[in-house]
């Protein structure tokens, strides 16, 4: 999908059983994860709902959330419908940076500061180091080797966390596995979880090679996403360090089975 910044557009949904009388609501949220704002999508014709929704930052895309609550928007959360998100494209991102309330800057300005942004140094730059995208599919066994986060020998504890919203608190967390705890947190929730059913094992420490396991009946808990992002975090004698931080998403299955 793909949206003109500072300008209205309709968002629309449609639920595949064709309800009518549901409250879905969709959040909006910028690369950093903080929410932009909140739309209650409407009731249309056939199943269909939809809002107007303007969105009025800088960022050049916007994750979407969209819940589907039973008797209110904020309410009752319908557990029949799967959680969705997705990633808008904005366009005009460029132009309206910086602009005051009568005139855009010019392109020069623009280009301008992208220049000194692109000044930036080089160990700044390499201080965030950008991770693969990972996918886990729902109901599958989750297993991924990662490769080259650096030396690790060092750590008192060593987590992977998978969020949608990178200011929820780590309770909120789609999935958290802890080295030596296992599995922390699963779709938000530590009931009913057994903790063996994640691991992280590392099999070189100094090169800082792991590999991550989520066993199919956890991610079978999980809600089909595209949003979502992950860290790698080292705790050690000087505190936390993120080693790694990339792009999570969470893929449909269709057999629902897991034994």
């Amino acid at each position: 999908m793909l949206i003109k910044a500072n300008t209205a557009f309709d968002y629309e949904i449609g639920l595949a059983d064709g309800a009518t009388d549901q409250f879905p609501q969709a959040k909006f949220y910028e690369k950093d994860g903080t929410l932009d704002g909140t739309a209650n999508l409407v009731h249309d014709a056939n199943g269909y709902y939809n809002a107007e929704y303007t969105y009025t930052g800088t960022d050049e895309q916007l994750k979407v959330r969209v819940l589907v609550y039973s008797d209110s928007y904020g309410g009752t959360l319908n557990t029949d419908y799967n959680q969705f998100s997705e990633t808008i494209d904005v366009v005009d991102y460029l132009a309206q940076t910086g602009a005051d309330s009568d005139t855009l800057e010019t392109l020069s300005d623009q280009l301008d500061a992208v220049q000194t942004t692109l000044n930036t140094s080089a160990a700044s730059i390499a201080a965030a180091l950008n991770g693969s995208t990972l996918s886990i599919r729902r109901g599958d066994i989750f297993s991924e080797e990662i490769s080259d986060l650096g030396d690790i020998s060092g750590r008192t504890k060593l987590y992977f966390t998978g969020r949608i919203n990178a200011d929820d608190p780590d309770s909120a967390s789609l999935v958290q596995i802890e080295e030596s705890a296992g599995l922390l947190y699963i779709n938000g929730s530590n009931t009913d979880i057994v903790s063996s059913n994640g691991s992280i094992t590392v099999t070189d420490e100094v090169a800082g090679n792991i590999t991550i396991v989520l066993k199919g009946v956890e991610t079978a808990k999980l809600f089909v996403q595209s949003a979502g992002e992950y860290d790698i975090q080292e705790i050690d004698a000087d505190g936390p360090k993120t080693k790694t931080i990339g792009d999570l998403h969470v893929v449909k299955d269709i057999t629902r089975a897991t034994e």
